[in-house]
């Protein structure tokens, strides 16, 4: 439940920090192989790829939770379109939409039901705040996209689990 209201927190900071304009770093537009490596590893389709294998793996271990990653990727890409719809804000650097971030919701949303203790905490936290400065440093997103695109994600994963939950018991 503390995930969920995080996620939701995030993601209301992300939105009002572009509603009043506050932007505190202004995206680049630099294409350095290594931020395009960490691009391309959080986009859908790579998220999408792993957590189908999460999947298949968890089917064979008899582990149904193994669902978890795959049910909040589905549910913060569900969601992240339809914001980006409503919002309709211009990306940085490209007319296409921008708010909230994709990569930032669809990584934090796969990601987060792996989370097994400290050192797993620690890399996920690392990796989700890289996700989001190349998302910057690229000039794909202004940070309050990344924001609300990792709140989004947050909340996406960390409700799907409560539902998971429900269900099980």
């Amino acid at each position: 439940m503390r995930n969920l209201v995080l996620g939701l927190a995030l993601f209301l900071t992300g939105y009002l920090m572009m509603a009043i304009g506050f932007e505190p770093i202004q995206p680049l537009n630099m294409q350095h192989p290594a931020l395009m490596m960490i691009t391309l590893i959080s986009d859908f389709y790579s998220c999408l790829t792993i957590a189908s294998a999460i999947l298949v793996y968890g089917l064979y271990r008899k582990r149904r939770e193994a669902l978890l990653p795959l049910l909040g990727l589905l549910l913060a890409a569900l969601l992240t379109h339809v914001i980006k719809v409503y919002v309709d804000r211009p990306r940085p650097f490209s007319g296409s939409m921008s708010f909230p971030s994709g990569h930032s919701s669809s990584a934090s949303s796969t990601y987060l039901p792996l989370i097994r203790g400290k050192l797993s905490s620690s890399a996920y936290i690392i990796f989700i705040i890289s996700v989001g400065a190349s998302r910057v440093l690229v000039g794909a997103h202004y940070v309050s996209d990344v924001v609300a695109g990792i709140g989004l994600g947050i909340f996406a994963s960390s409700f799907m689990k409560i539902v998971y939950e429900k269900l099980s018991s």
